[in-house]
């Protein structure tokens, strides 16, 4: 069974570099990926929204994936679709508010890397 991490995160991409498609860009990005290979195969291993880190406060975003070689998973399809519509509500009602710190900045990168170390672990086992 193949496993992918859709990440924005350098952190996760430097920790499982064969393992991850990295995605240079915004939240929104890596979940608009997650969907694209949901409706390629792939079905969520992860919750997108995983760790209650509100999408407008942190920049980083990690999701696993794994391959399937059946049809469509439609779990997987309504909640990536779910987190994605919620996503940009919150973007939209509240606006981006990254801290530009950059202890914070690597605390938030940290945590998204240790929140999806905790499902890979978990799939591996």
């Amino acid at each position: 069974m193949k496993y992918v991490i859709v990440t924005n995160n350098p952190l996760v991409r430097d920790v499982y570099p064969q393992d991850c498609e990295f995605i240079e860009g915004t939240i929104v990005n890596v979940l608009t990926r997650c969907r694209d290979l949901i409706h390629k195969g792939y079905v969520l291993m992860s919750h997108p929204l995983a760790g209650n880190v509100k999408p407008d406060c942190s920049p980083f975003k990690s999701v696993l994936l794994k391959e399937s070689k059946g049809t469509v998973d439609f779990n997987s399809v309504v909640i990536i679709e779910g987190c994605l519509l919620k996503v940009k509500e919150i973007i939209e009602k509240e606006g981006i508010n990254y801290i530009e710190n950059e202890k914070v900045l690597n605390d938030l990168a940290y945590l998204d890397k240790e929140l999806i170390k905790e499902v890979i672990e978990t799939f591996r086992e």
